[in-house]
């Protein structure tokens, strides 16, 4: 490759008969994604993003991504959940784990707490789990 860059894949992909290719428990309630893409590679910002019917969303951005590993949640590496109803819970503490990367799929879990804007309402979100293609 020119540089020692590789190429930036980027494709969504939606599951047949909503097969997630995001999962989680969000305040205690499964939910599952029908709907999801990645950008990015090493030594950029990495975005996982996955939506429910465009309703309800999550979307994380780390800053720096270094591959597969831990993130810490805060600060430039971000996760957000917004709800049906336009709620943006912002995580405050978790993490990221991204378990591998072959520069096409990407394979991990998350979890975090969060506030919610407008209300400033908590948020517990757990178990997450994402298998996301560039």
């Amino acid at each position: 490759m020119a540089c020692g860059k590789e190429p930036v894949y980027q494709q969504s992909y939606t599951f047949p008969n909503g097969q997630g290719l995001m999962t989680a428990y969000v305040g205690g309630s499964f939910w599952r994604a029908n709907a999801g893409f990645a950008t990015g590679n090493a030594g950029s910002t990495l975005r996982l993003t996955a939506s429910y019917n465009t309703t309800a969303y999550f979307n994380f951005l780390i800053d720096n991504y270094a591959g597969p590993g831990y993130y810490s949640l805060g600060g430039f590496t971000q996760g957000f959940y917004v709800d049906g109803s336009g709620t943006e819970y912002q995580a405050t503490t978790g993490v990221v784990n991204v378990l591998s990367d072959n520069g096409i799929l990407l394979q991990g879990e998350f979890y975090f707490s969060g506030t919610g804007n407008p209300g400033g309402f908590p948020l517990t979100v757990s178990n997450g789990k994402f298998t996301l293609y560039r």
